[in-house]
Formats: C-alpha cells, structure tokens, sequence
C-alpha cells in the first residue's frame, strides 16, 4: 500500500526472527517445535495482515470506527453465544457466573480493544495497526512475570 523503508523492514524482520526463534525453541520436554506446527504458527501473522489491508482497502463509506467496532462485538458475541449454548458448552456458562469481577473485566475490555483497535486502523493504517502485536506481547510478559512474582513471594 506504500514504499516499505529500510528501518521499517529491518524492524519486521528482527521481530519474525525473534518470533521464529521463540516458535522453534518452545516444544515439549524441551525439545523444538516441530516445523508444521511452527509454520501454521506463522500464518497467524499473515492472516492478520491480510485483514489489516483488507479493513483499510474496503473501509465502508462514512462508516465510523465505534460503528464497526460495535458491529465487531456483536457478532462476535453471538458466535460465542452459539458456541456455548450447545454441550459441552453449558458447562462454561455457570463457571463464568463464579467469577462475575473476572467475566466483567473480560467483556470491559473485549469492548475497548475493539473500540481502540477499528480507531488506530483509521488512524496508523495496517502497518503501524500491524505493530500491536509487539505491544501485545511486551505487555504479556511483563504482566506474566509480574504476576509470577507476587505468586512466588519474590
């Protein structure tokens, strides 16, 4: 969609070797992925860059981020619905009432990364909406490692 710069790329492919390296080493009994699994792994990150060019290619006319992002909810809500109103999923419906603070959290901020999420799309673009990714993933493991340390005591 626009001429790829140098330190753009350099940055994209530090990022997917780092990814390529986490991918081959997590494997059980510490023993690497084995290939398959670490390329259907990578086509996670092409899927989502597809539908990034894809929302800005064919962004609906006058259509607002809240709009889209509303609509995103909703039909991801039904589908969820669907899935858990058939056994086994009856099962998850009573777990999720109890822990009512936690289910709450969840669905509060399921709404606001969709809100967040159409608006940066308007806003970046595919490519700068491509690199939460890497926030997505800092914030995970600082947040993993900090909740491992109040577990632990340390």
């Amino acid at each position: 969609m626009r001429k790829p710069k140098l330190l753009g790329i350099l940055g994209i492919a530090i990022g997917f070797v780092g990814a390529v390296m986490v991918a081959t080493a997590r494997g059980q009994l510490g023993e690497p992925a084995a290939f398959f699994w670490v390329a259907i792994a990578l086509i996670i990150p092409l899927s989502l860059a597809c539908g990034n060019i894809y929302r800005t290619v064919d962004w609906p006319e006058d259509a607002s981020p809240m709009e889209l992002a509303v609509g995103s909810n909703l039909a991801a809500a039904l589908i969820l619905l669907a899935g858990i109103a058939f056994p086994p999923g009856l099962g998850t419906i009573g777990a999720l009432a109890e822990v009512p603070l936690v289910t709450s959290a969840q669905i509060a901020a399921s709404a606001l990364m969709f809100a967040v999420f159409f608006r940066l799309q308007v806003v970046g673009g595919p490519v700068y909406l491509s690199q939460i990714g890497y926030v997505a993933a800092a914030v995970g493991l600082f947040s993993g490692r900090f909740s491992s340390a109040n577990a632990t005591g340390f």
